[in-house]
Parts: C-alpha cells; sequence; structure tokens
C-alpha cells in the first residue's frame, strides 16, 4: 500500500458501518467504451505513448474489475437492490458542454471525450443498464455537480452507495466524496475500480478509508448479499489485485 508512514496509523474518521441494507444503491461510474476498451478511447493513446500504463490498466480492467463487477451486478439485481449508471460526456457533438478542463485539452495525449449516443460512449456490454436502471450523463468529474442523482437517490429512499468504476483518482473518488459530503455513507470497491497506474489507485483508496468512508472488496459484498457470512465487511485499502 502507498502512502506515509507518518499517517499509517490514523484511525478512521468515519465510524465502522455495515455498508449493505435496503437503503442501499450499487453506483457504476463511467464504465464505457471509450474508458474501458482496449482499442478505443484511451486505448490507442496510451499503447503509443505510456505502454506500461496501457499494460497495467488494461489487464487490471480486464482480469480483475470487469469480470467482478459483473459478478457483483449480477448478485445485486437479483436482490432487488438499485442499480445506478453514470456516464462522461457532452452532449453537443462539439464537446463545448462539457466543463472544467476536459473543454480545454487538446493535444493527440488526450483524446476528446466521446459525445452522448456515440458508438464510443456507450457502456461496456457486460455492464450495461438493464430495463428500469437509470443512467445519468454527467459532464463533469463528480455526478453530484452535473446530474440530478442527489434528488434521484433521496426519492428512492437511498443513504447509502457502494461504487465502483473509472479512474478511481478521478470521477470515482470526485462522486464518492461529494457523496460523503451530502450525508451518504459511502463504500469503495478496491477490485471494482481502476486508475492509469497502481500508485495512484492505492492512494485514493487509502485516503477514502481513512476520511471519507469505507473500502471493500466485491466478493465481500456478494457473500454478504447472498447470505454466507453475517460476519462485518472488513475494510481495506488493498487494490484486490491477482497475482
Amino acid at each position: 500500500m502507498t502512502g506515509s508512514s507518518l499517517t499509517a496509523g490514523w484511525p478512521p474518521l468515519v465510524p465502522p458501518f455495515d455498508p449493505v441494507d435496503a437503503s442501499t444503491a450499487l453506483l457504476l461510474v463511467d464504465l464505457q467504451v471509450f474508458d474501458c476498451a482496449r482499442d478505443r478511447g484511451w486505448g490507442p493513446v496510451l499503447a503509443s505513448r505510456y505502454p506500461e500504463l496501457y499494460r497495467h490498466y488494461y489487464d487490471r480492467l480486464d482480469r480483475i474489475v470487469l469480470p467482478r463487477l459483473s459478478a457483483l451486478l449480477r448478485t445485486w439485481r437479483s436482490h432487488g437492490l438499485p442499480v445506478i449508471h453514470l456516464s462522461v460526456g457532452p452532449h453537443l457533438a462539439d464537446g463545448s458542454d462539457m466543463l472544467g478542463d476536459r473543454t480545454r485539452a487538446t493535444g493527440a495525449a488526450v483524446p476528446p471525450v466521446p459525445p452522448f449516443g456515440t458508438p464510443d460512449h456507450a457502456a461496456m456490454p457486460e455492464l450495461a443498464p438493464d430495463i428500469g436502471e437509470l443512467r445519468l450523463n454527467k459532464t463533469t468529474r463528480s455526478a453530484f455537480t452535473s446530474t440530478g442523482i442527489d434528488a434521484h437517490l433521496r426519492q428512492l429512499g437511498m443513504r447509502q452507495l457502494i461504487i465502483g468504476g473509472v479512474l478511481t483518482n478521478s470521477c470515482v473518488e470526485s462522486t464518492a466524496r461529494d457523496a460523503t459530503d451530502r450525508g451518504y455513507r459511502v463504500t469503495l470497491l478496491a477490485d471494482g475500480a481502476a486508475s492509469f497506474d497502481r500508485e495512484s489507485h492505492e492512494a485514493s483508496l487509502a485516503c477514502f478509508a481513512r476520511l471519507f468512508g469505507a473500502v471493500a472488496q466485491c466478493g465481500d459484498i456478494v457473500a454478504r448479499l447472498d447470505g454466507t457470512t453475517d460476519r462485518p465487511i472488513a475494510t481495506t485499502t488493498t487494490t484486490g489485485d491477482l497475482s
């Protein structure tokens, strides 16, 4: 785990809580073709300019994140719990409605975010929204800044969120932190999220677990839902990588 040894012994600021109950929604962040397919979006850029990041990121997605999120999503749906899918991208073809730095980003090193409705904007097939599931499109890193997610969650009676997706240290973390500021109890999925490099991923998890909420593994959430364990779900700041 990354992080300063000076803060490693700090106790978590948020008291322990059970991350799974009837008021919990599963939030899947930006699991789109643009972000997750090797040959689209970020893939060619990373492969040509940053091959080590390319191998780490897409190997992690293919071996760990997408399969484990898919398994969790199947179990979550079988229990009738709410799922909200987030996507990111402009609604205007020229991208002028994207807020923040992405509007001004130029050059081959930063591929343009695909507009809503285009093939690269679509969800990855194994994690695509089912009938009756919300898909909210944002134009910022945090869903709470540019969508009506807060109103939807409160209408549904949700008080807790379990969050996975990409990138851990960008849209996932921004959305999760904003949720805690609005009073939600939030759990990040250590093996259900990815960043371009391991250090950024682990630093985000360590900081979140210390100051904002909880971090857990997908399999522990599945086990709790299926009733194979009634033990408290252990929080962690490890990546959940397979060796």
